[in-house]
């Protein structure tokens, strides 16, 4: 029984369907691994996170499989201007409020 499409498979999947000879290839991430299957199905697998790279790598390739390491995602270059002068200005209202309670407080400090 196979998981539900958006849930990350067991990464045992990966070694059974590479000993059966069903992976195509393995684009390997900082947390998980992109799976091809022969048919054109994919699938994610989280890597466990004590696993010897060297061990994947031999056993991938005794199996004939192509692997690789997974590009790293595309920034949206706008977007992420936006989200930092978001911020920014998020920074500006907080300094410029803690300034203005600090001058309200001081006033009725001093004022008494």
């Amino acid at each position: 029984e196979r998981e539900a499409a958006d849930a990350p498979s067991l990464f045992s999947r990966v070694v059974e369907d590479a000993a059966r000879g069903d992976v195509e290839k393995v684009l390997v991430g900082a947390e998980s691994v992109d799976v091809v299957l022969r048919c054109g199905d994919r699938y994610e697998a989280m890597l466990v996170p004590w696993l010897d790279m060297n061990w994947l790598a031999t056993t991938l390739r005794e199996h004939g499989v192509a692997f690789g390491a997974r590009p790293p995602p595309l920034v949206d270059a706008a977007a992420d201007l936006n989200r930092r002068k978001a911020a920014g200005r998020a920074a500006l209202a907080g300094a410029a409020g803690a300034s203005l309670v600090f001058s309200i407080l001081t006033w009725i400090l001093l004022d008494e």
